[in-house]
């Protein structure tokens, strides 16, 4: 099948239409219909195969006929006797309602309305490393030594050719294609004064709040996050994480803005509101399902408002950004560099190595912009995105019937394993559930894949990297406890077999 589905042309928007009718099992008279809608066909075919994906949308069952190619179906009969399989095989088919089957050649490879309750004896028992468990094929105890380091959250210096400048914000998935950079994320910068009774309050006098409840409201698209900074300083977050897509508000509480004694905070100078955007994904049908046929966008689409009360006589403020200002926007991260901080092997070679040879796309000579470095508060410090890197040895394990996962249930971001891209990791939980030591498996997903072709067996280190969008909130410590390294295998399982069962993981 897979040699079919690489080599042939894509079916994708090329449903074909299916001769059906209801299958009510006493009519076998009933009329033959045509349909595009809730049964449609995806046919993948080469000279001597066919592949055949056949959906029903619809409540109820349905009888298809399927169109074989007879050369094509006598040849699969032939190999079918000659394995001693049942041949008995026909075009008009049976299938259930809100299923899918697989055809090759007419013969069912595989029925989404019928698994096999042999396969449902199977479960993935995990088991700490280091533990005394006699299930262990490993008892090495893996130490992970973590280094980490912030991400900036005003656009650098260094960073200025490589952005966009712009009358408004530039949308995501462009501007990453622009600069020739992969990734879920993108930086917007621009800057904004308070009005001028605001400013004019004396930086000297006691700390006292110039808006309350300031909120800020962006438009964006379905699916995205967005963190925003203001100086430099985490102030708020928000996102839609609905597998739809489409413009959307997403309104982010950013409290009181509060004044500060230091300098440039309140005497009319500007100051600098960074927004990181982050795609949480695209919608994986096109045309379909309420997917459009158009360029799929993501980040910052449209305006971008603050408002508040300000508390001087109580009067809503609202100011327009996306009003012809500059702004800037960086796609990617600005972190991923210090690779000095990463600790040598044995050998003294250091453990990391890019394999990301693709340079960035500079996009034009653009002025400075934005140069002042200014200072962050530690009040918010620990909220503000950071990189985090271990090392570790890889472990004696079996591979094929052994995985090794990564336990992580603290904040949002990526991971890498050794440059190779392993995905997003949230700590977000199944709707209206509240993780609790009750109940701790209602994350969404907790357990991440460590590919084995992907970890070292040469004595090297093994480098794990992530980017956390919310930093260490919680404290160092507590990031420590939230993450660790897993052995889990497949195992026929009863009722009264011990052993943790991993029901939340791609693995």
């Amino acid at each position: 099948i897979a040699q079919v589905l690489l080599n042939g042309d894509s079916a994708l928007n090329k449903g074909r239409a299916v001769k059906y009718k209801i299958a009510n099992g006493s009519d076998d008279n009933s009329t033959w219909m045509v349909s595009t809608t809730e049964q449609r066909m995806f046919v993948y075919s080469n000279h001597d195969t066919d592949v055949i994906f056949v959906e029903n949308d619809a409540a109820h069952s349905v009888l298809v006929e399927i169109p074989i190619d007879n050369e094509k179906k006598t040849k699969q009969q032939k190999k079918r006797l000659q394995q001693q399989q049942d041949s008995s095989r026909g075009d008009v088919m049976e299938i259930r309602s809100n299923s899918v089957v697989a055809l090759v050649n007419g013969q069912i490879r595989f029925d989404s309305s019928h698994i096999d309750p042999q396969f449902l004896l199977y479960r993935r028992i995990i088991t700490p490393l280091g533990s005394s468990s006699s299930e262990a094929t490993s008892s090495t105890k893996i130490k992970l030594k973590w280094s980490s380091w912030a991400e900036p959250t005003t656009i650098s210096q260094s960073n200025h050719q490589l952005s966009a400048l712009d009358k408004r914000p530039f949308e995501q998935a462009k501007l990453a294609q622009k600069s020739r950079v992969s990734s879920d994320y993108t930086w917007y910068e621009t800057t904004f004064s308070f009005p001028t009774r605001i400013s004019s309050i004396d930086s000297s006098s006691s700390p006292s709040s110039i808006l309350t409840n300031a909120k800020i409201s962006i438009d964006t698209q379905r699916s995205n996050a967005l963190t925003v900074y203001i100086d430099g300083i985490f102030v708020g977050a928000g996102d839609n994480h609905k597998h739809r897509e489409g413009n959307i508000t997403i309104t982010v509480d950013l409290g009181n803005i509060t004044a500060v004694a230091q300098e440039g905070w309140h005497n009319g100078h500007d100051h600098n509101i960074s927004i990181l955007s982050e795609s949480l994904g695209y919608h994986n049908l096109i045309g379909r399902w309420g997917a459009s046929t158009k360029v799929k966008e993501k980040g910052i689409t449209g305006s971008v408002t603050l408002s508040g009360i300000e508390n001087l006589d109580g009067d809503k403020i609202t100011q327009e950004l996306v009003d012809g200002r500059l702004w800037r926007s960086y796609a990617g991260l600005q972190g991923d560099q210090p690779v000095s901080l990463y600790s040598t092997t044995t050998s003294g070679n250091n453990a990391f190595t890019s394999q990301n040879t693709v340079k960035r796309q500079k996009l034009k000579n653009i002025p400075l912009y934005l140069e002042q470095e200014l200072s962050m508060s530690s009040m918010s410090i620990k909220n503000n995105p950071t990189w985090s890197v271990a090392e570790f040895e890889t472990p004696i394990f079996d591979p094929t019937v052994e995985s090794l996962v990564v336990d992580l249930t603290y904040g949002r971001g990526h991971l890498w394993l050794n440059d190779h891209d392993l995905g997003r990791f949230w700590n977000i939980t199944q709707e209206g559930k509240e993780v609790s030591s009750v109940s701790p498996d209602t994350y969404s997903q907790r357990y991440y894949n460590l590919p084995h072709d992907w970890l070292r067996h040469d004595g090297r280190q093994n480098v794990l990297k992530l980017f956390n969008t919310f930093g260490f909130g919680g404290g160092d410590d507590v990031f420590l406890s939230c993450i660790r390294i897993l052995l889990t295998e497949m195992k026929e399982v009863t009722n009264d077999m011990d052993g943790d069962i991993v029901p939340h993981a791609c693995v």
